[in-house]
């Protein structure tokens, strides 16, 4: 068995990198190229770039190093100090402590990765890979660490060397003998440090890991009510974060680096980030149908969004025989409203109506009297004239030899009864009315008679063809 098994990996990684770079050059290049060691696999790069500090390394979605160099004289024979390991303690945002870990340099977990001398120094750098981080985390270090409510405190588990004897020991349990001092005051009293050693000492202790912990930030946009996920998140850690919608409106998207159009999204924190949850109002398309026929395509529309949603209806000047629409049906050939004629529409109607609605106008029945079918005048009889009488034809007396004769007076004329005077007969008063109509109004295309119910005539009406009207109008008018 390898004494450090998370040693080789790293190695092998990084020999891999550079067999493949130098692949490519070999067969791109007719010269051989020097390929550098990098920031992240060369102790006196690091040490000088970094000093101290302890540095997260990103290698993957969910996994990474956490790196640390140490500077030390080559060969002293003055008291030195020298770094053995690391106690890592995990504390909750309350300050309490959850779990407390070792970690030996170049033990089962922390091993070292390079090693350079420069300048009568040797610098090495140490490598401790996330997983191993947290594959010793108890059940509550672990998901405070995951999400983000954790303080994760580096001390540095230090030992003094006198004339290159090292005066303690420690394992990944912990300090196992001799002198090992774990916080700054032990090792400060440790030996006579001058006053820069001291401080240089200071540095060791109370110290955080760079870039472990990444902020993921969640607001709120328009139309939403409330939004879930913030917070400081250990990199590599899988959140979901989720939003409430307001009444009335859609979700639309998650605006950050990407768009995402779903409500709960989840994914691995591998950096900082903002997400904007956003939704759009709801609208409600109102299609107002003038409705003077079945065949009728006057129409009109009124569009409502949510929050922006108060308006009367009203008719657009609309009108039949001077009269305006009664109301609005929701059905085409409804003979009663179910909403009047201005009614308010709000926000309500976007709710239970969205996305739209068609109303229908509803117009007054028809009120005029029906016209009488004209009724044929009753012919007044003549008054019969009485026959004028024809006079007697007058006898002539026989002539009477002895007598004289008698004068006999002529008959008076008959009498002759003068015509009287018609009197007047008086005809009973009568009202009669005409009103010529064309079928172009009252038709549909199939020449049927567009029903009552739509603004046409009653269902006992006949067209009168014209030798039928002449023959009306001389009874009529006599």
């Amino acid at each position: 068995m390898k004494k450090y098994p998370y040693r080789l990996p790293v190695r092998q990684r990084m020999l891999a990198v550079v067999l493949t770079a130098a692949l490519i050059v070999g067969i791109w290049c007719e010269k051989p190229v020097e390929v550098k060691a990098g920031v992240w696999n060369n102790a006196y790069t690091f040490y000088n770039t970094y000093g101290d500090d302890v540095i997260f390394h990103p290698m993957g979605k969910y996994s990474g190093d956490i790196l640390y160099a140490v500077k030390a004289k080559s060969s002293t024979t003055k008291t030195q100090f020298r770094t053995l390991g690391w106690k890592v303690t995990v504390k909750n945002t309350s300050g309490e402590n959850l779990q407390t870990l070792y970690f030996k340099l170049n033990g089962s977990y922390m091993g070292c990765i390079h090693t350079k001398t420069q300048s009568g120094y040797e610098y090495n750098l140490y490598c401790l890979p996330l997983d191993s981080l947290k594959s010793r985390l108890n059940t509550r270090a672990s998901r405070a660490m995951e999400n983000g409510q954790c303080k994760i405190v580096w001390n540095a588990c230090m030992t003094t060397v006198k004339k290159g004897k090292v005066q303690g020991k420690m394992t990944d349990n912990g300090p196992s003998s001799g002198s090992v001092y774990t916080d700054y005051n032990g090792i400060a009293g440790a030996a006579s440090w001058n006053s820069a050693a001291k401080q240089s000492l200071r540095s060791y202790f109370n110290k955080q890991i760079a870039g472990l912990f990444r902020e993921v930030r969640v607001d709120a946009g328009e139309g939403i009510r409330s939004v879930s996920g913030s917070g400081n998140y250990c990199y590599g850690t899988k959140v979901t974060i989720s939003a409430k919608v307001k009444e009335g409106y859609t979700f639309t998207t998650w605006r950050g680096s990407d768009r995402v159009p779903r409500i709960q999204y989840s994914f691995y924190v591998n950096e900082d980030m903002r997400m904007i949850a956003e939704a759009e109002p709801m609208s409600l398309k109102v299609v107002l149908h003038r409705n003077l026929s079945s065949m009728d395509s006057r129409e009109e529309e009124i569009l409502l969004r949510m929050g922006r949603a108060e308006e009367i209806l009203h008719s657009f000047g609309w009108n039949k025989d001077g009269v305006e629409p009664i109301g609005w049906a929701l059905s085409q050939g409804a003979t009663e409203s179910n909403f009047p004629l201005r009614i308010m529409i709000d926000e309500g109607w976007v709710l239970k109506y969205s996305p739209r609605i068609d109303l229908y106008a509803v117009w007054p029945e028809d009120t005029e009297e029906t016209e009488p079918t004209p009724t044929p005048p009753t012919p007044t009889p003549p008054i019969p004239t009485p026959p004028t009488p024809t006079p007697p034809t007058p006898t002539p007396p026989t002539p009477t030899p002895t007598t004289p004769p008698t004068t006999t007076p002529e008959p008076d004329a008959p009498s002759v009864t003068p015509d009287l005077p018609v009197e007047p007969v008086e005809e009973a008063a009568r009202v009669v009315r005409f009103r010529f109509i064309s079928s172009e109004y009252f038709e549909d295309a199939q020449g049927n008679l567009v029903p009552e119910s739509r603004g046409g005539l009653a269902s006992k009406s006949r067209w009168a063809l014209d030798a039928q009207l002449r023959q009306l109008l001389r009874q009529v008018l006599g």
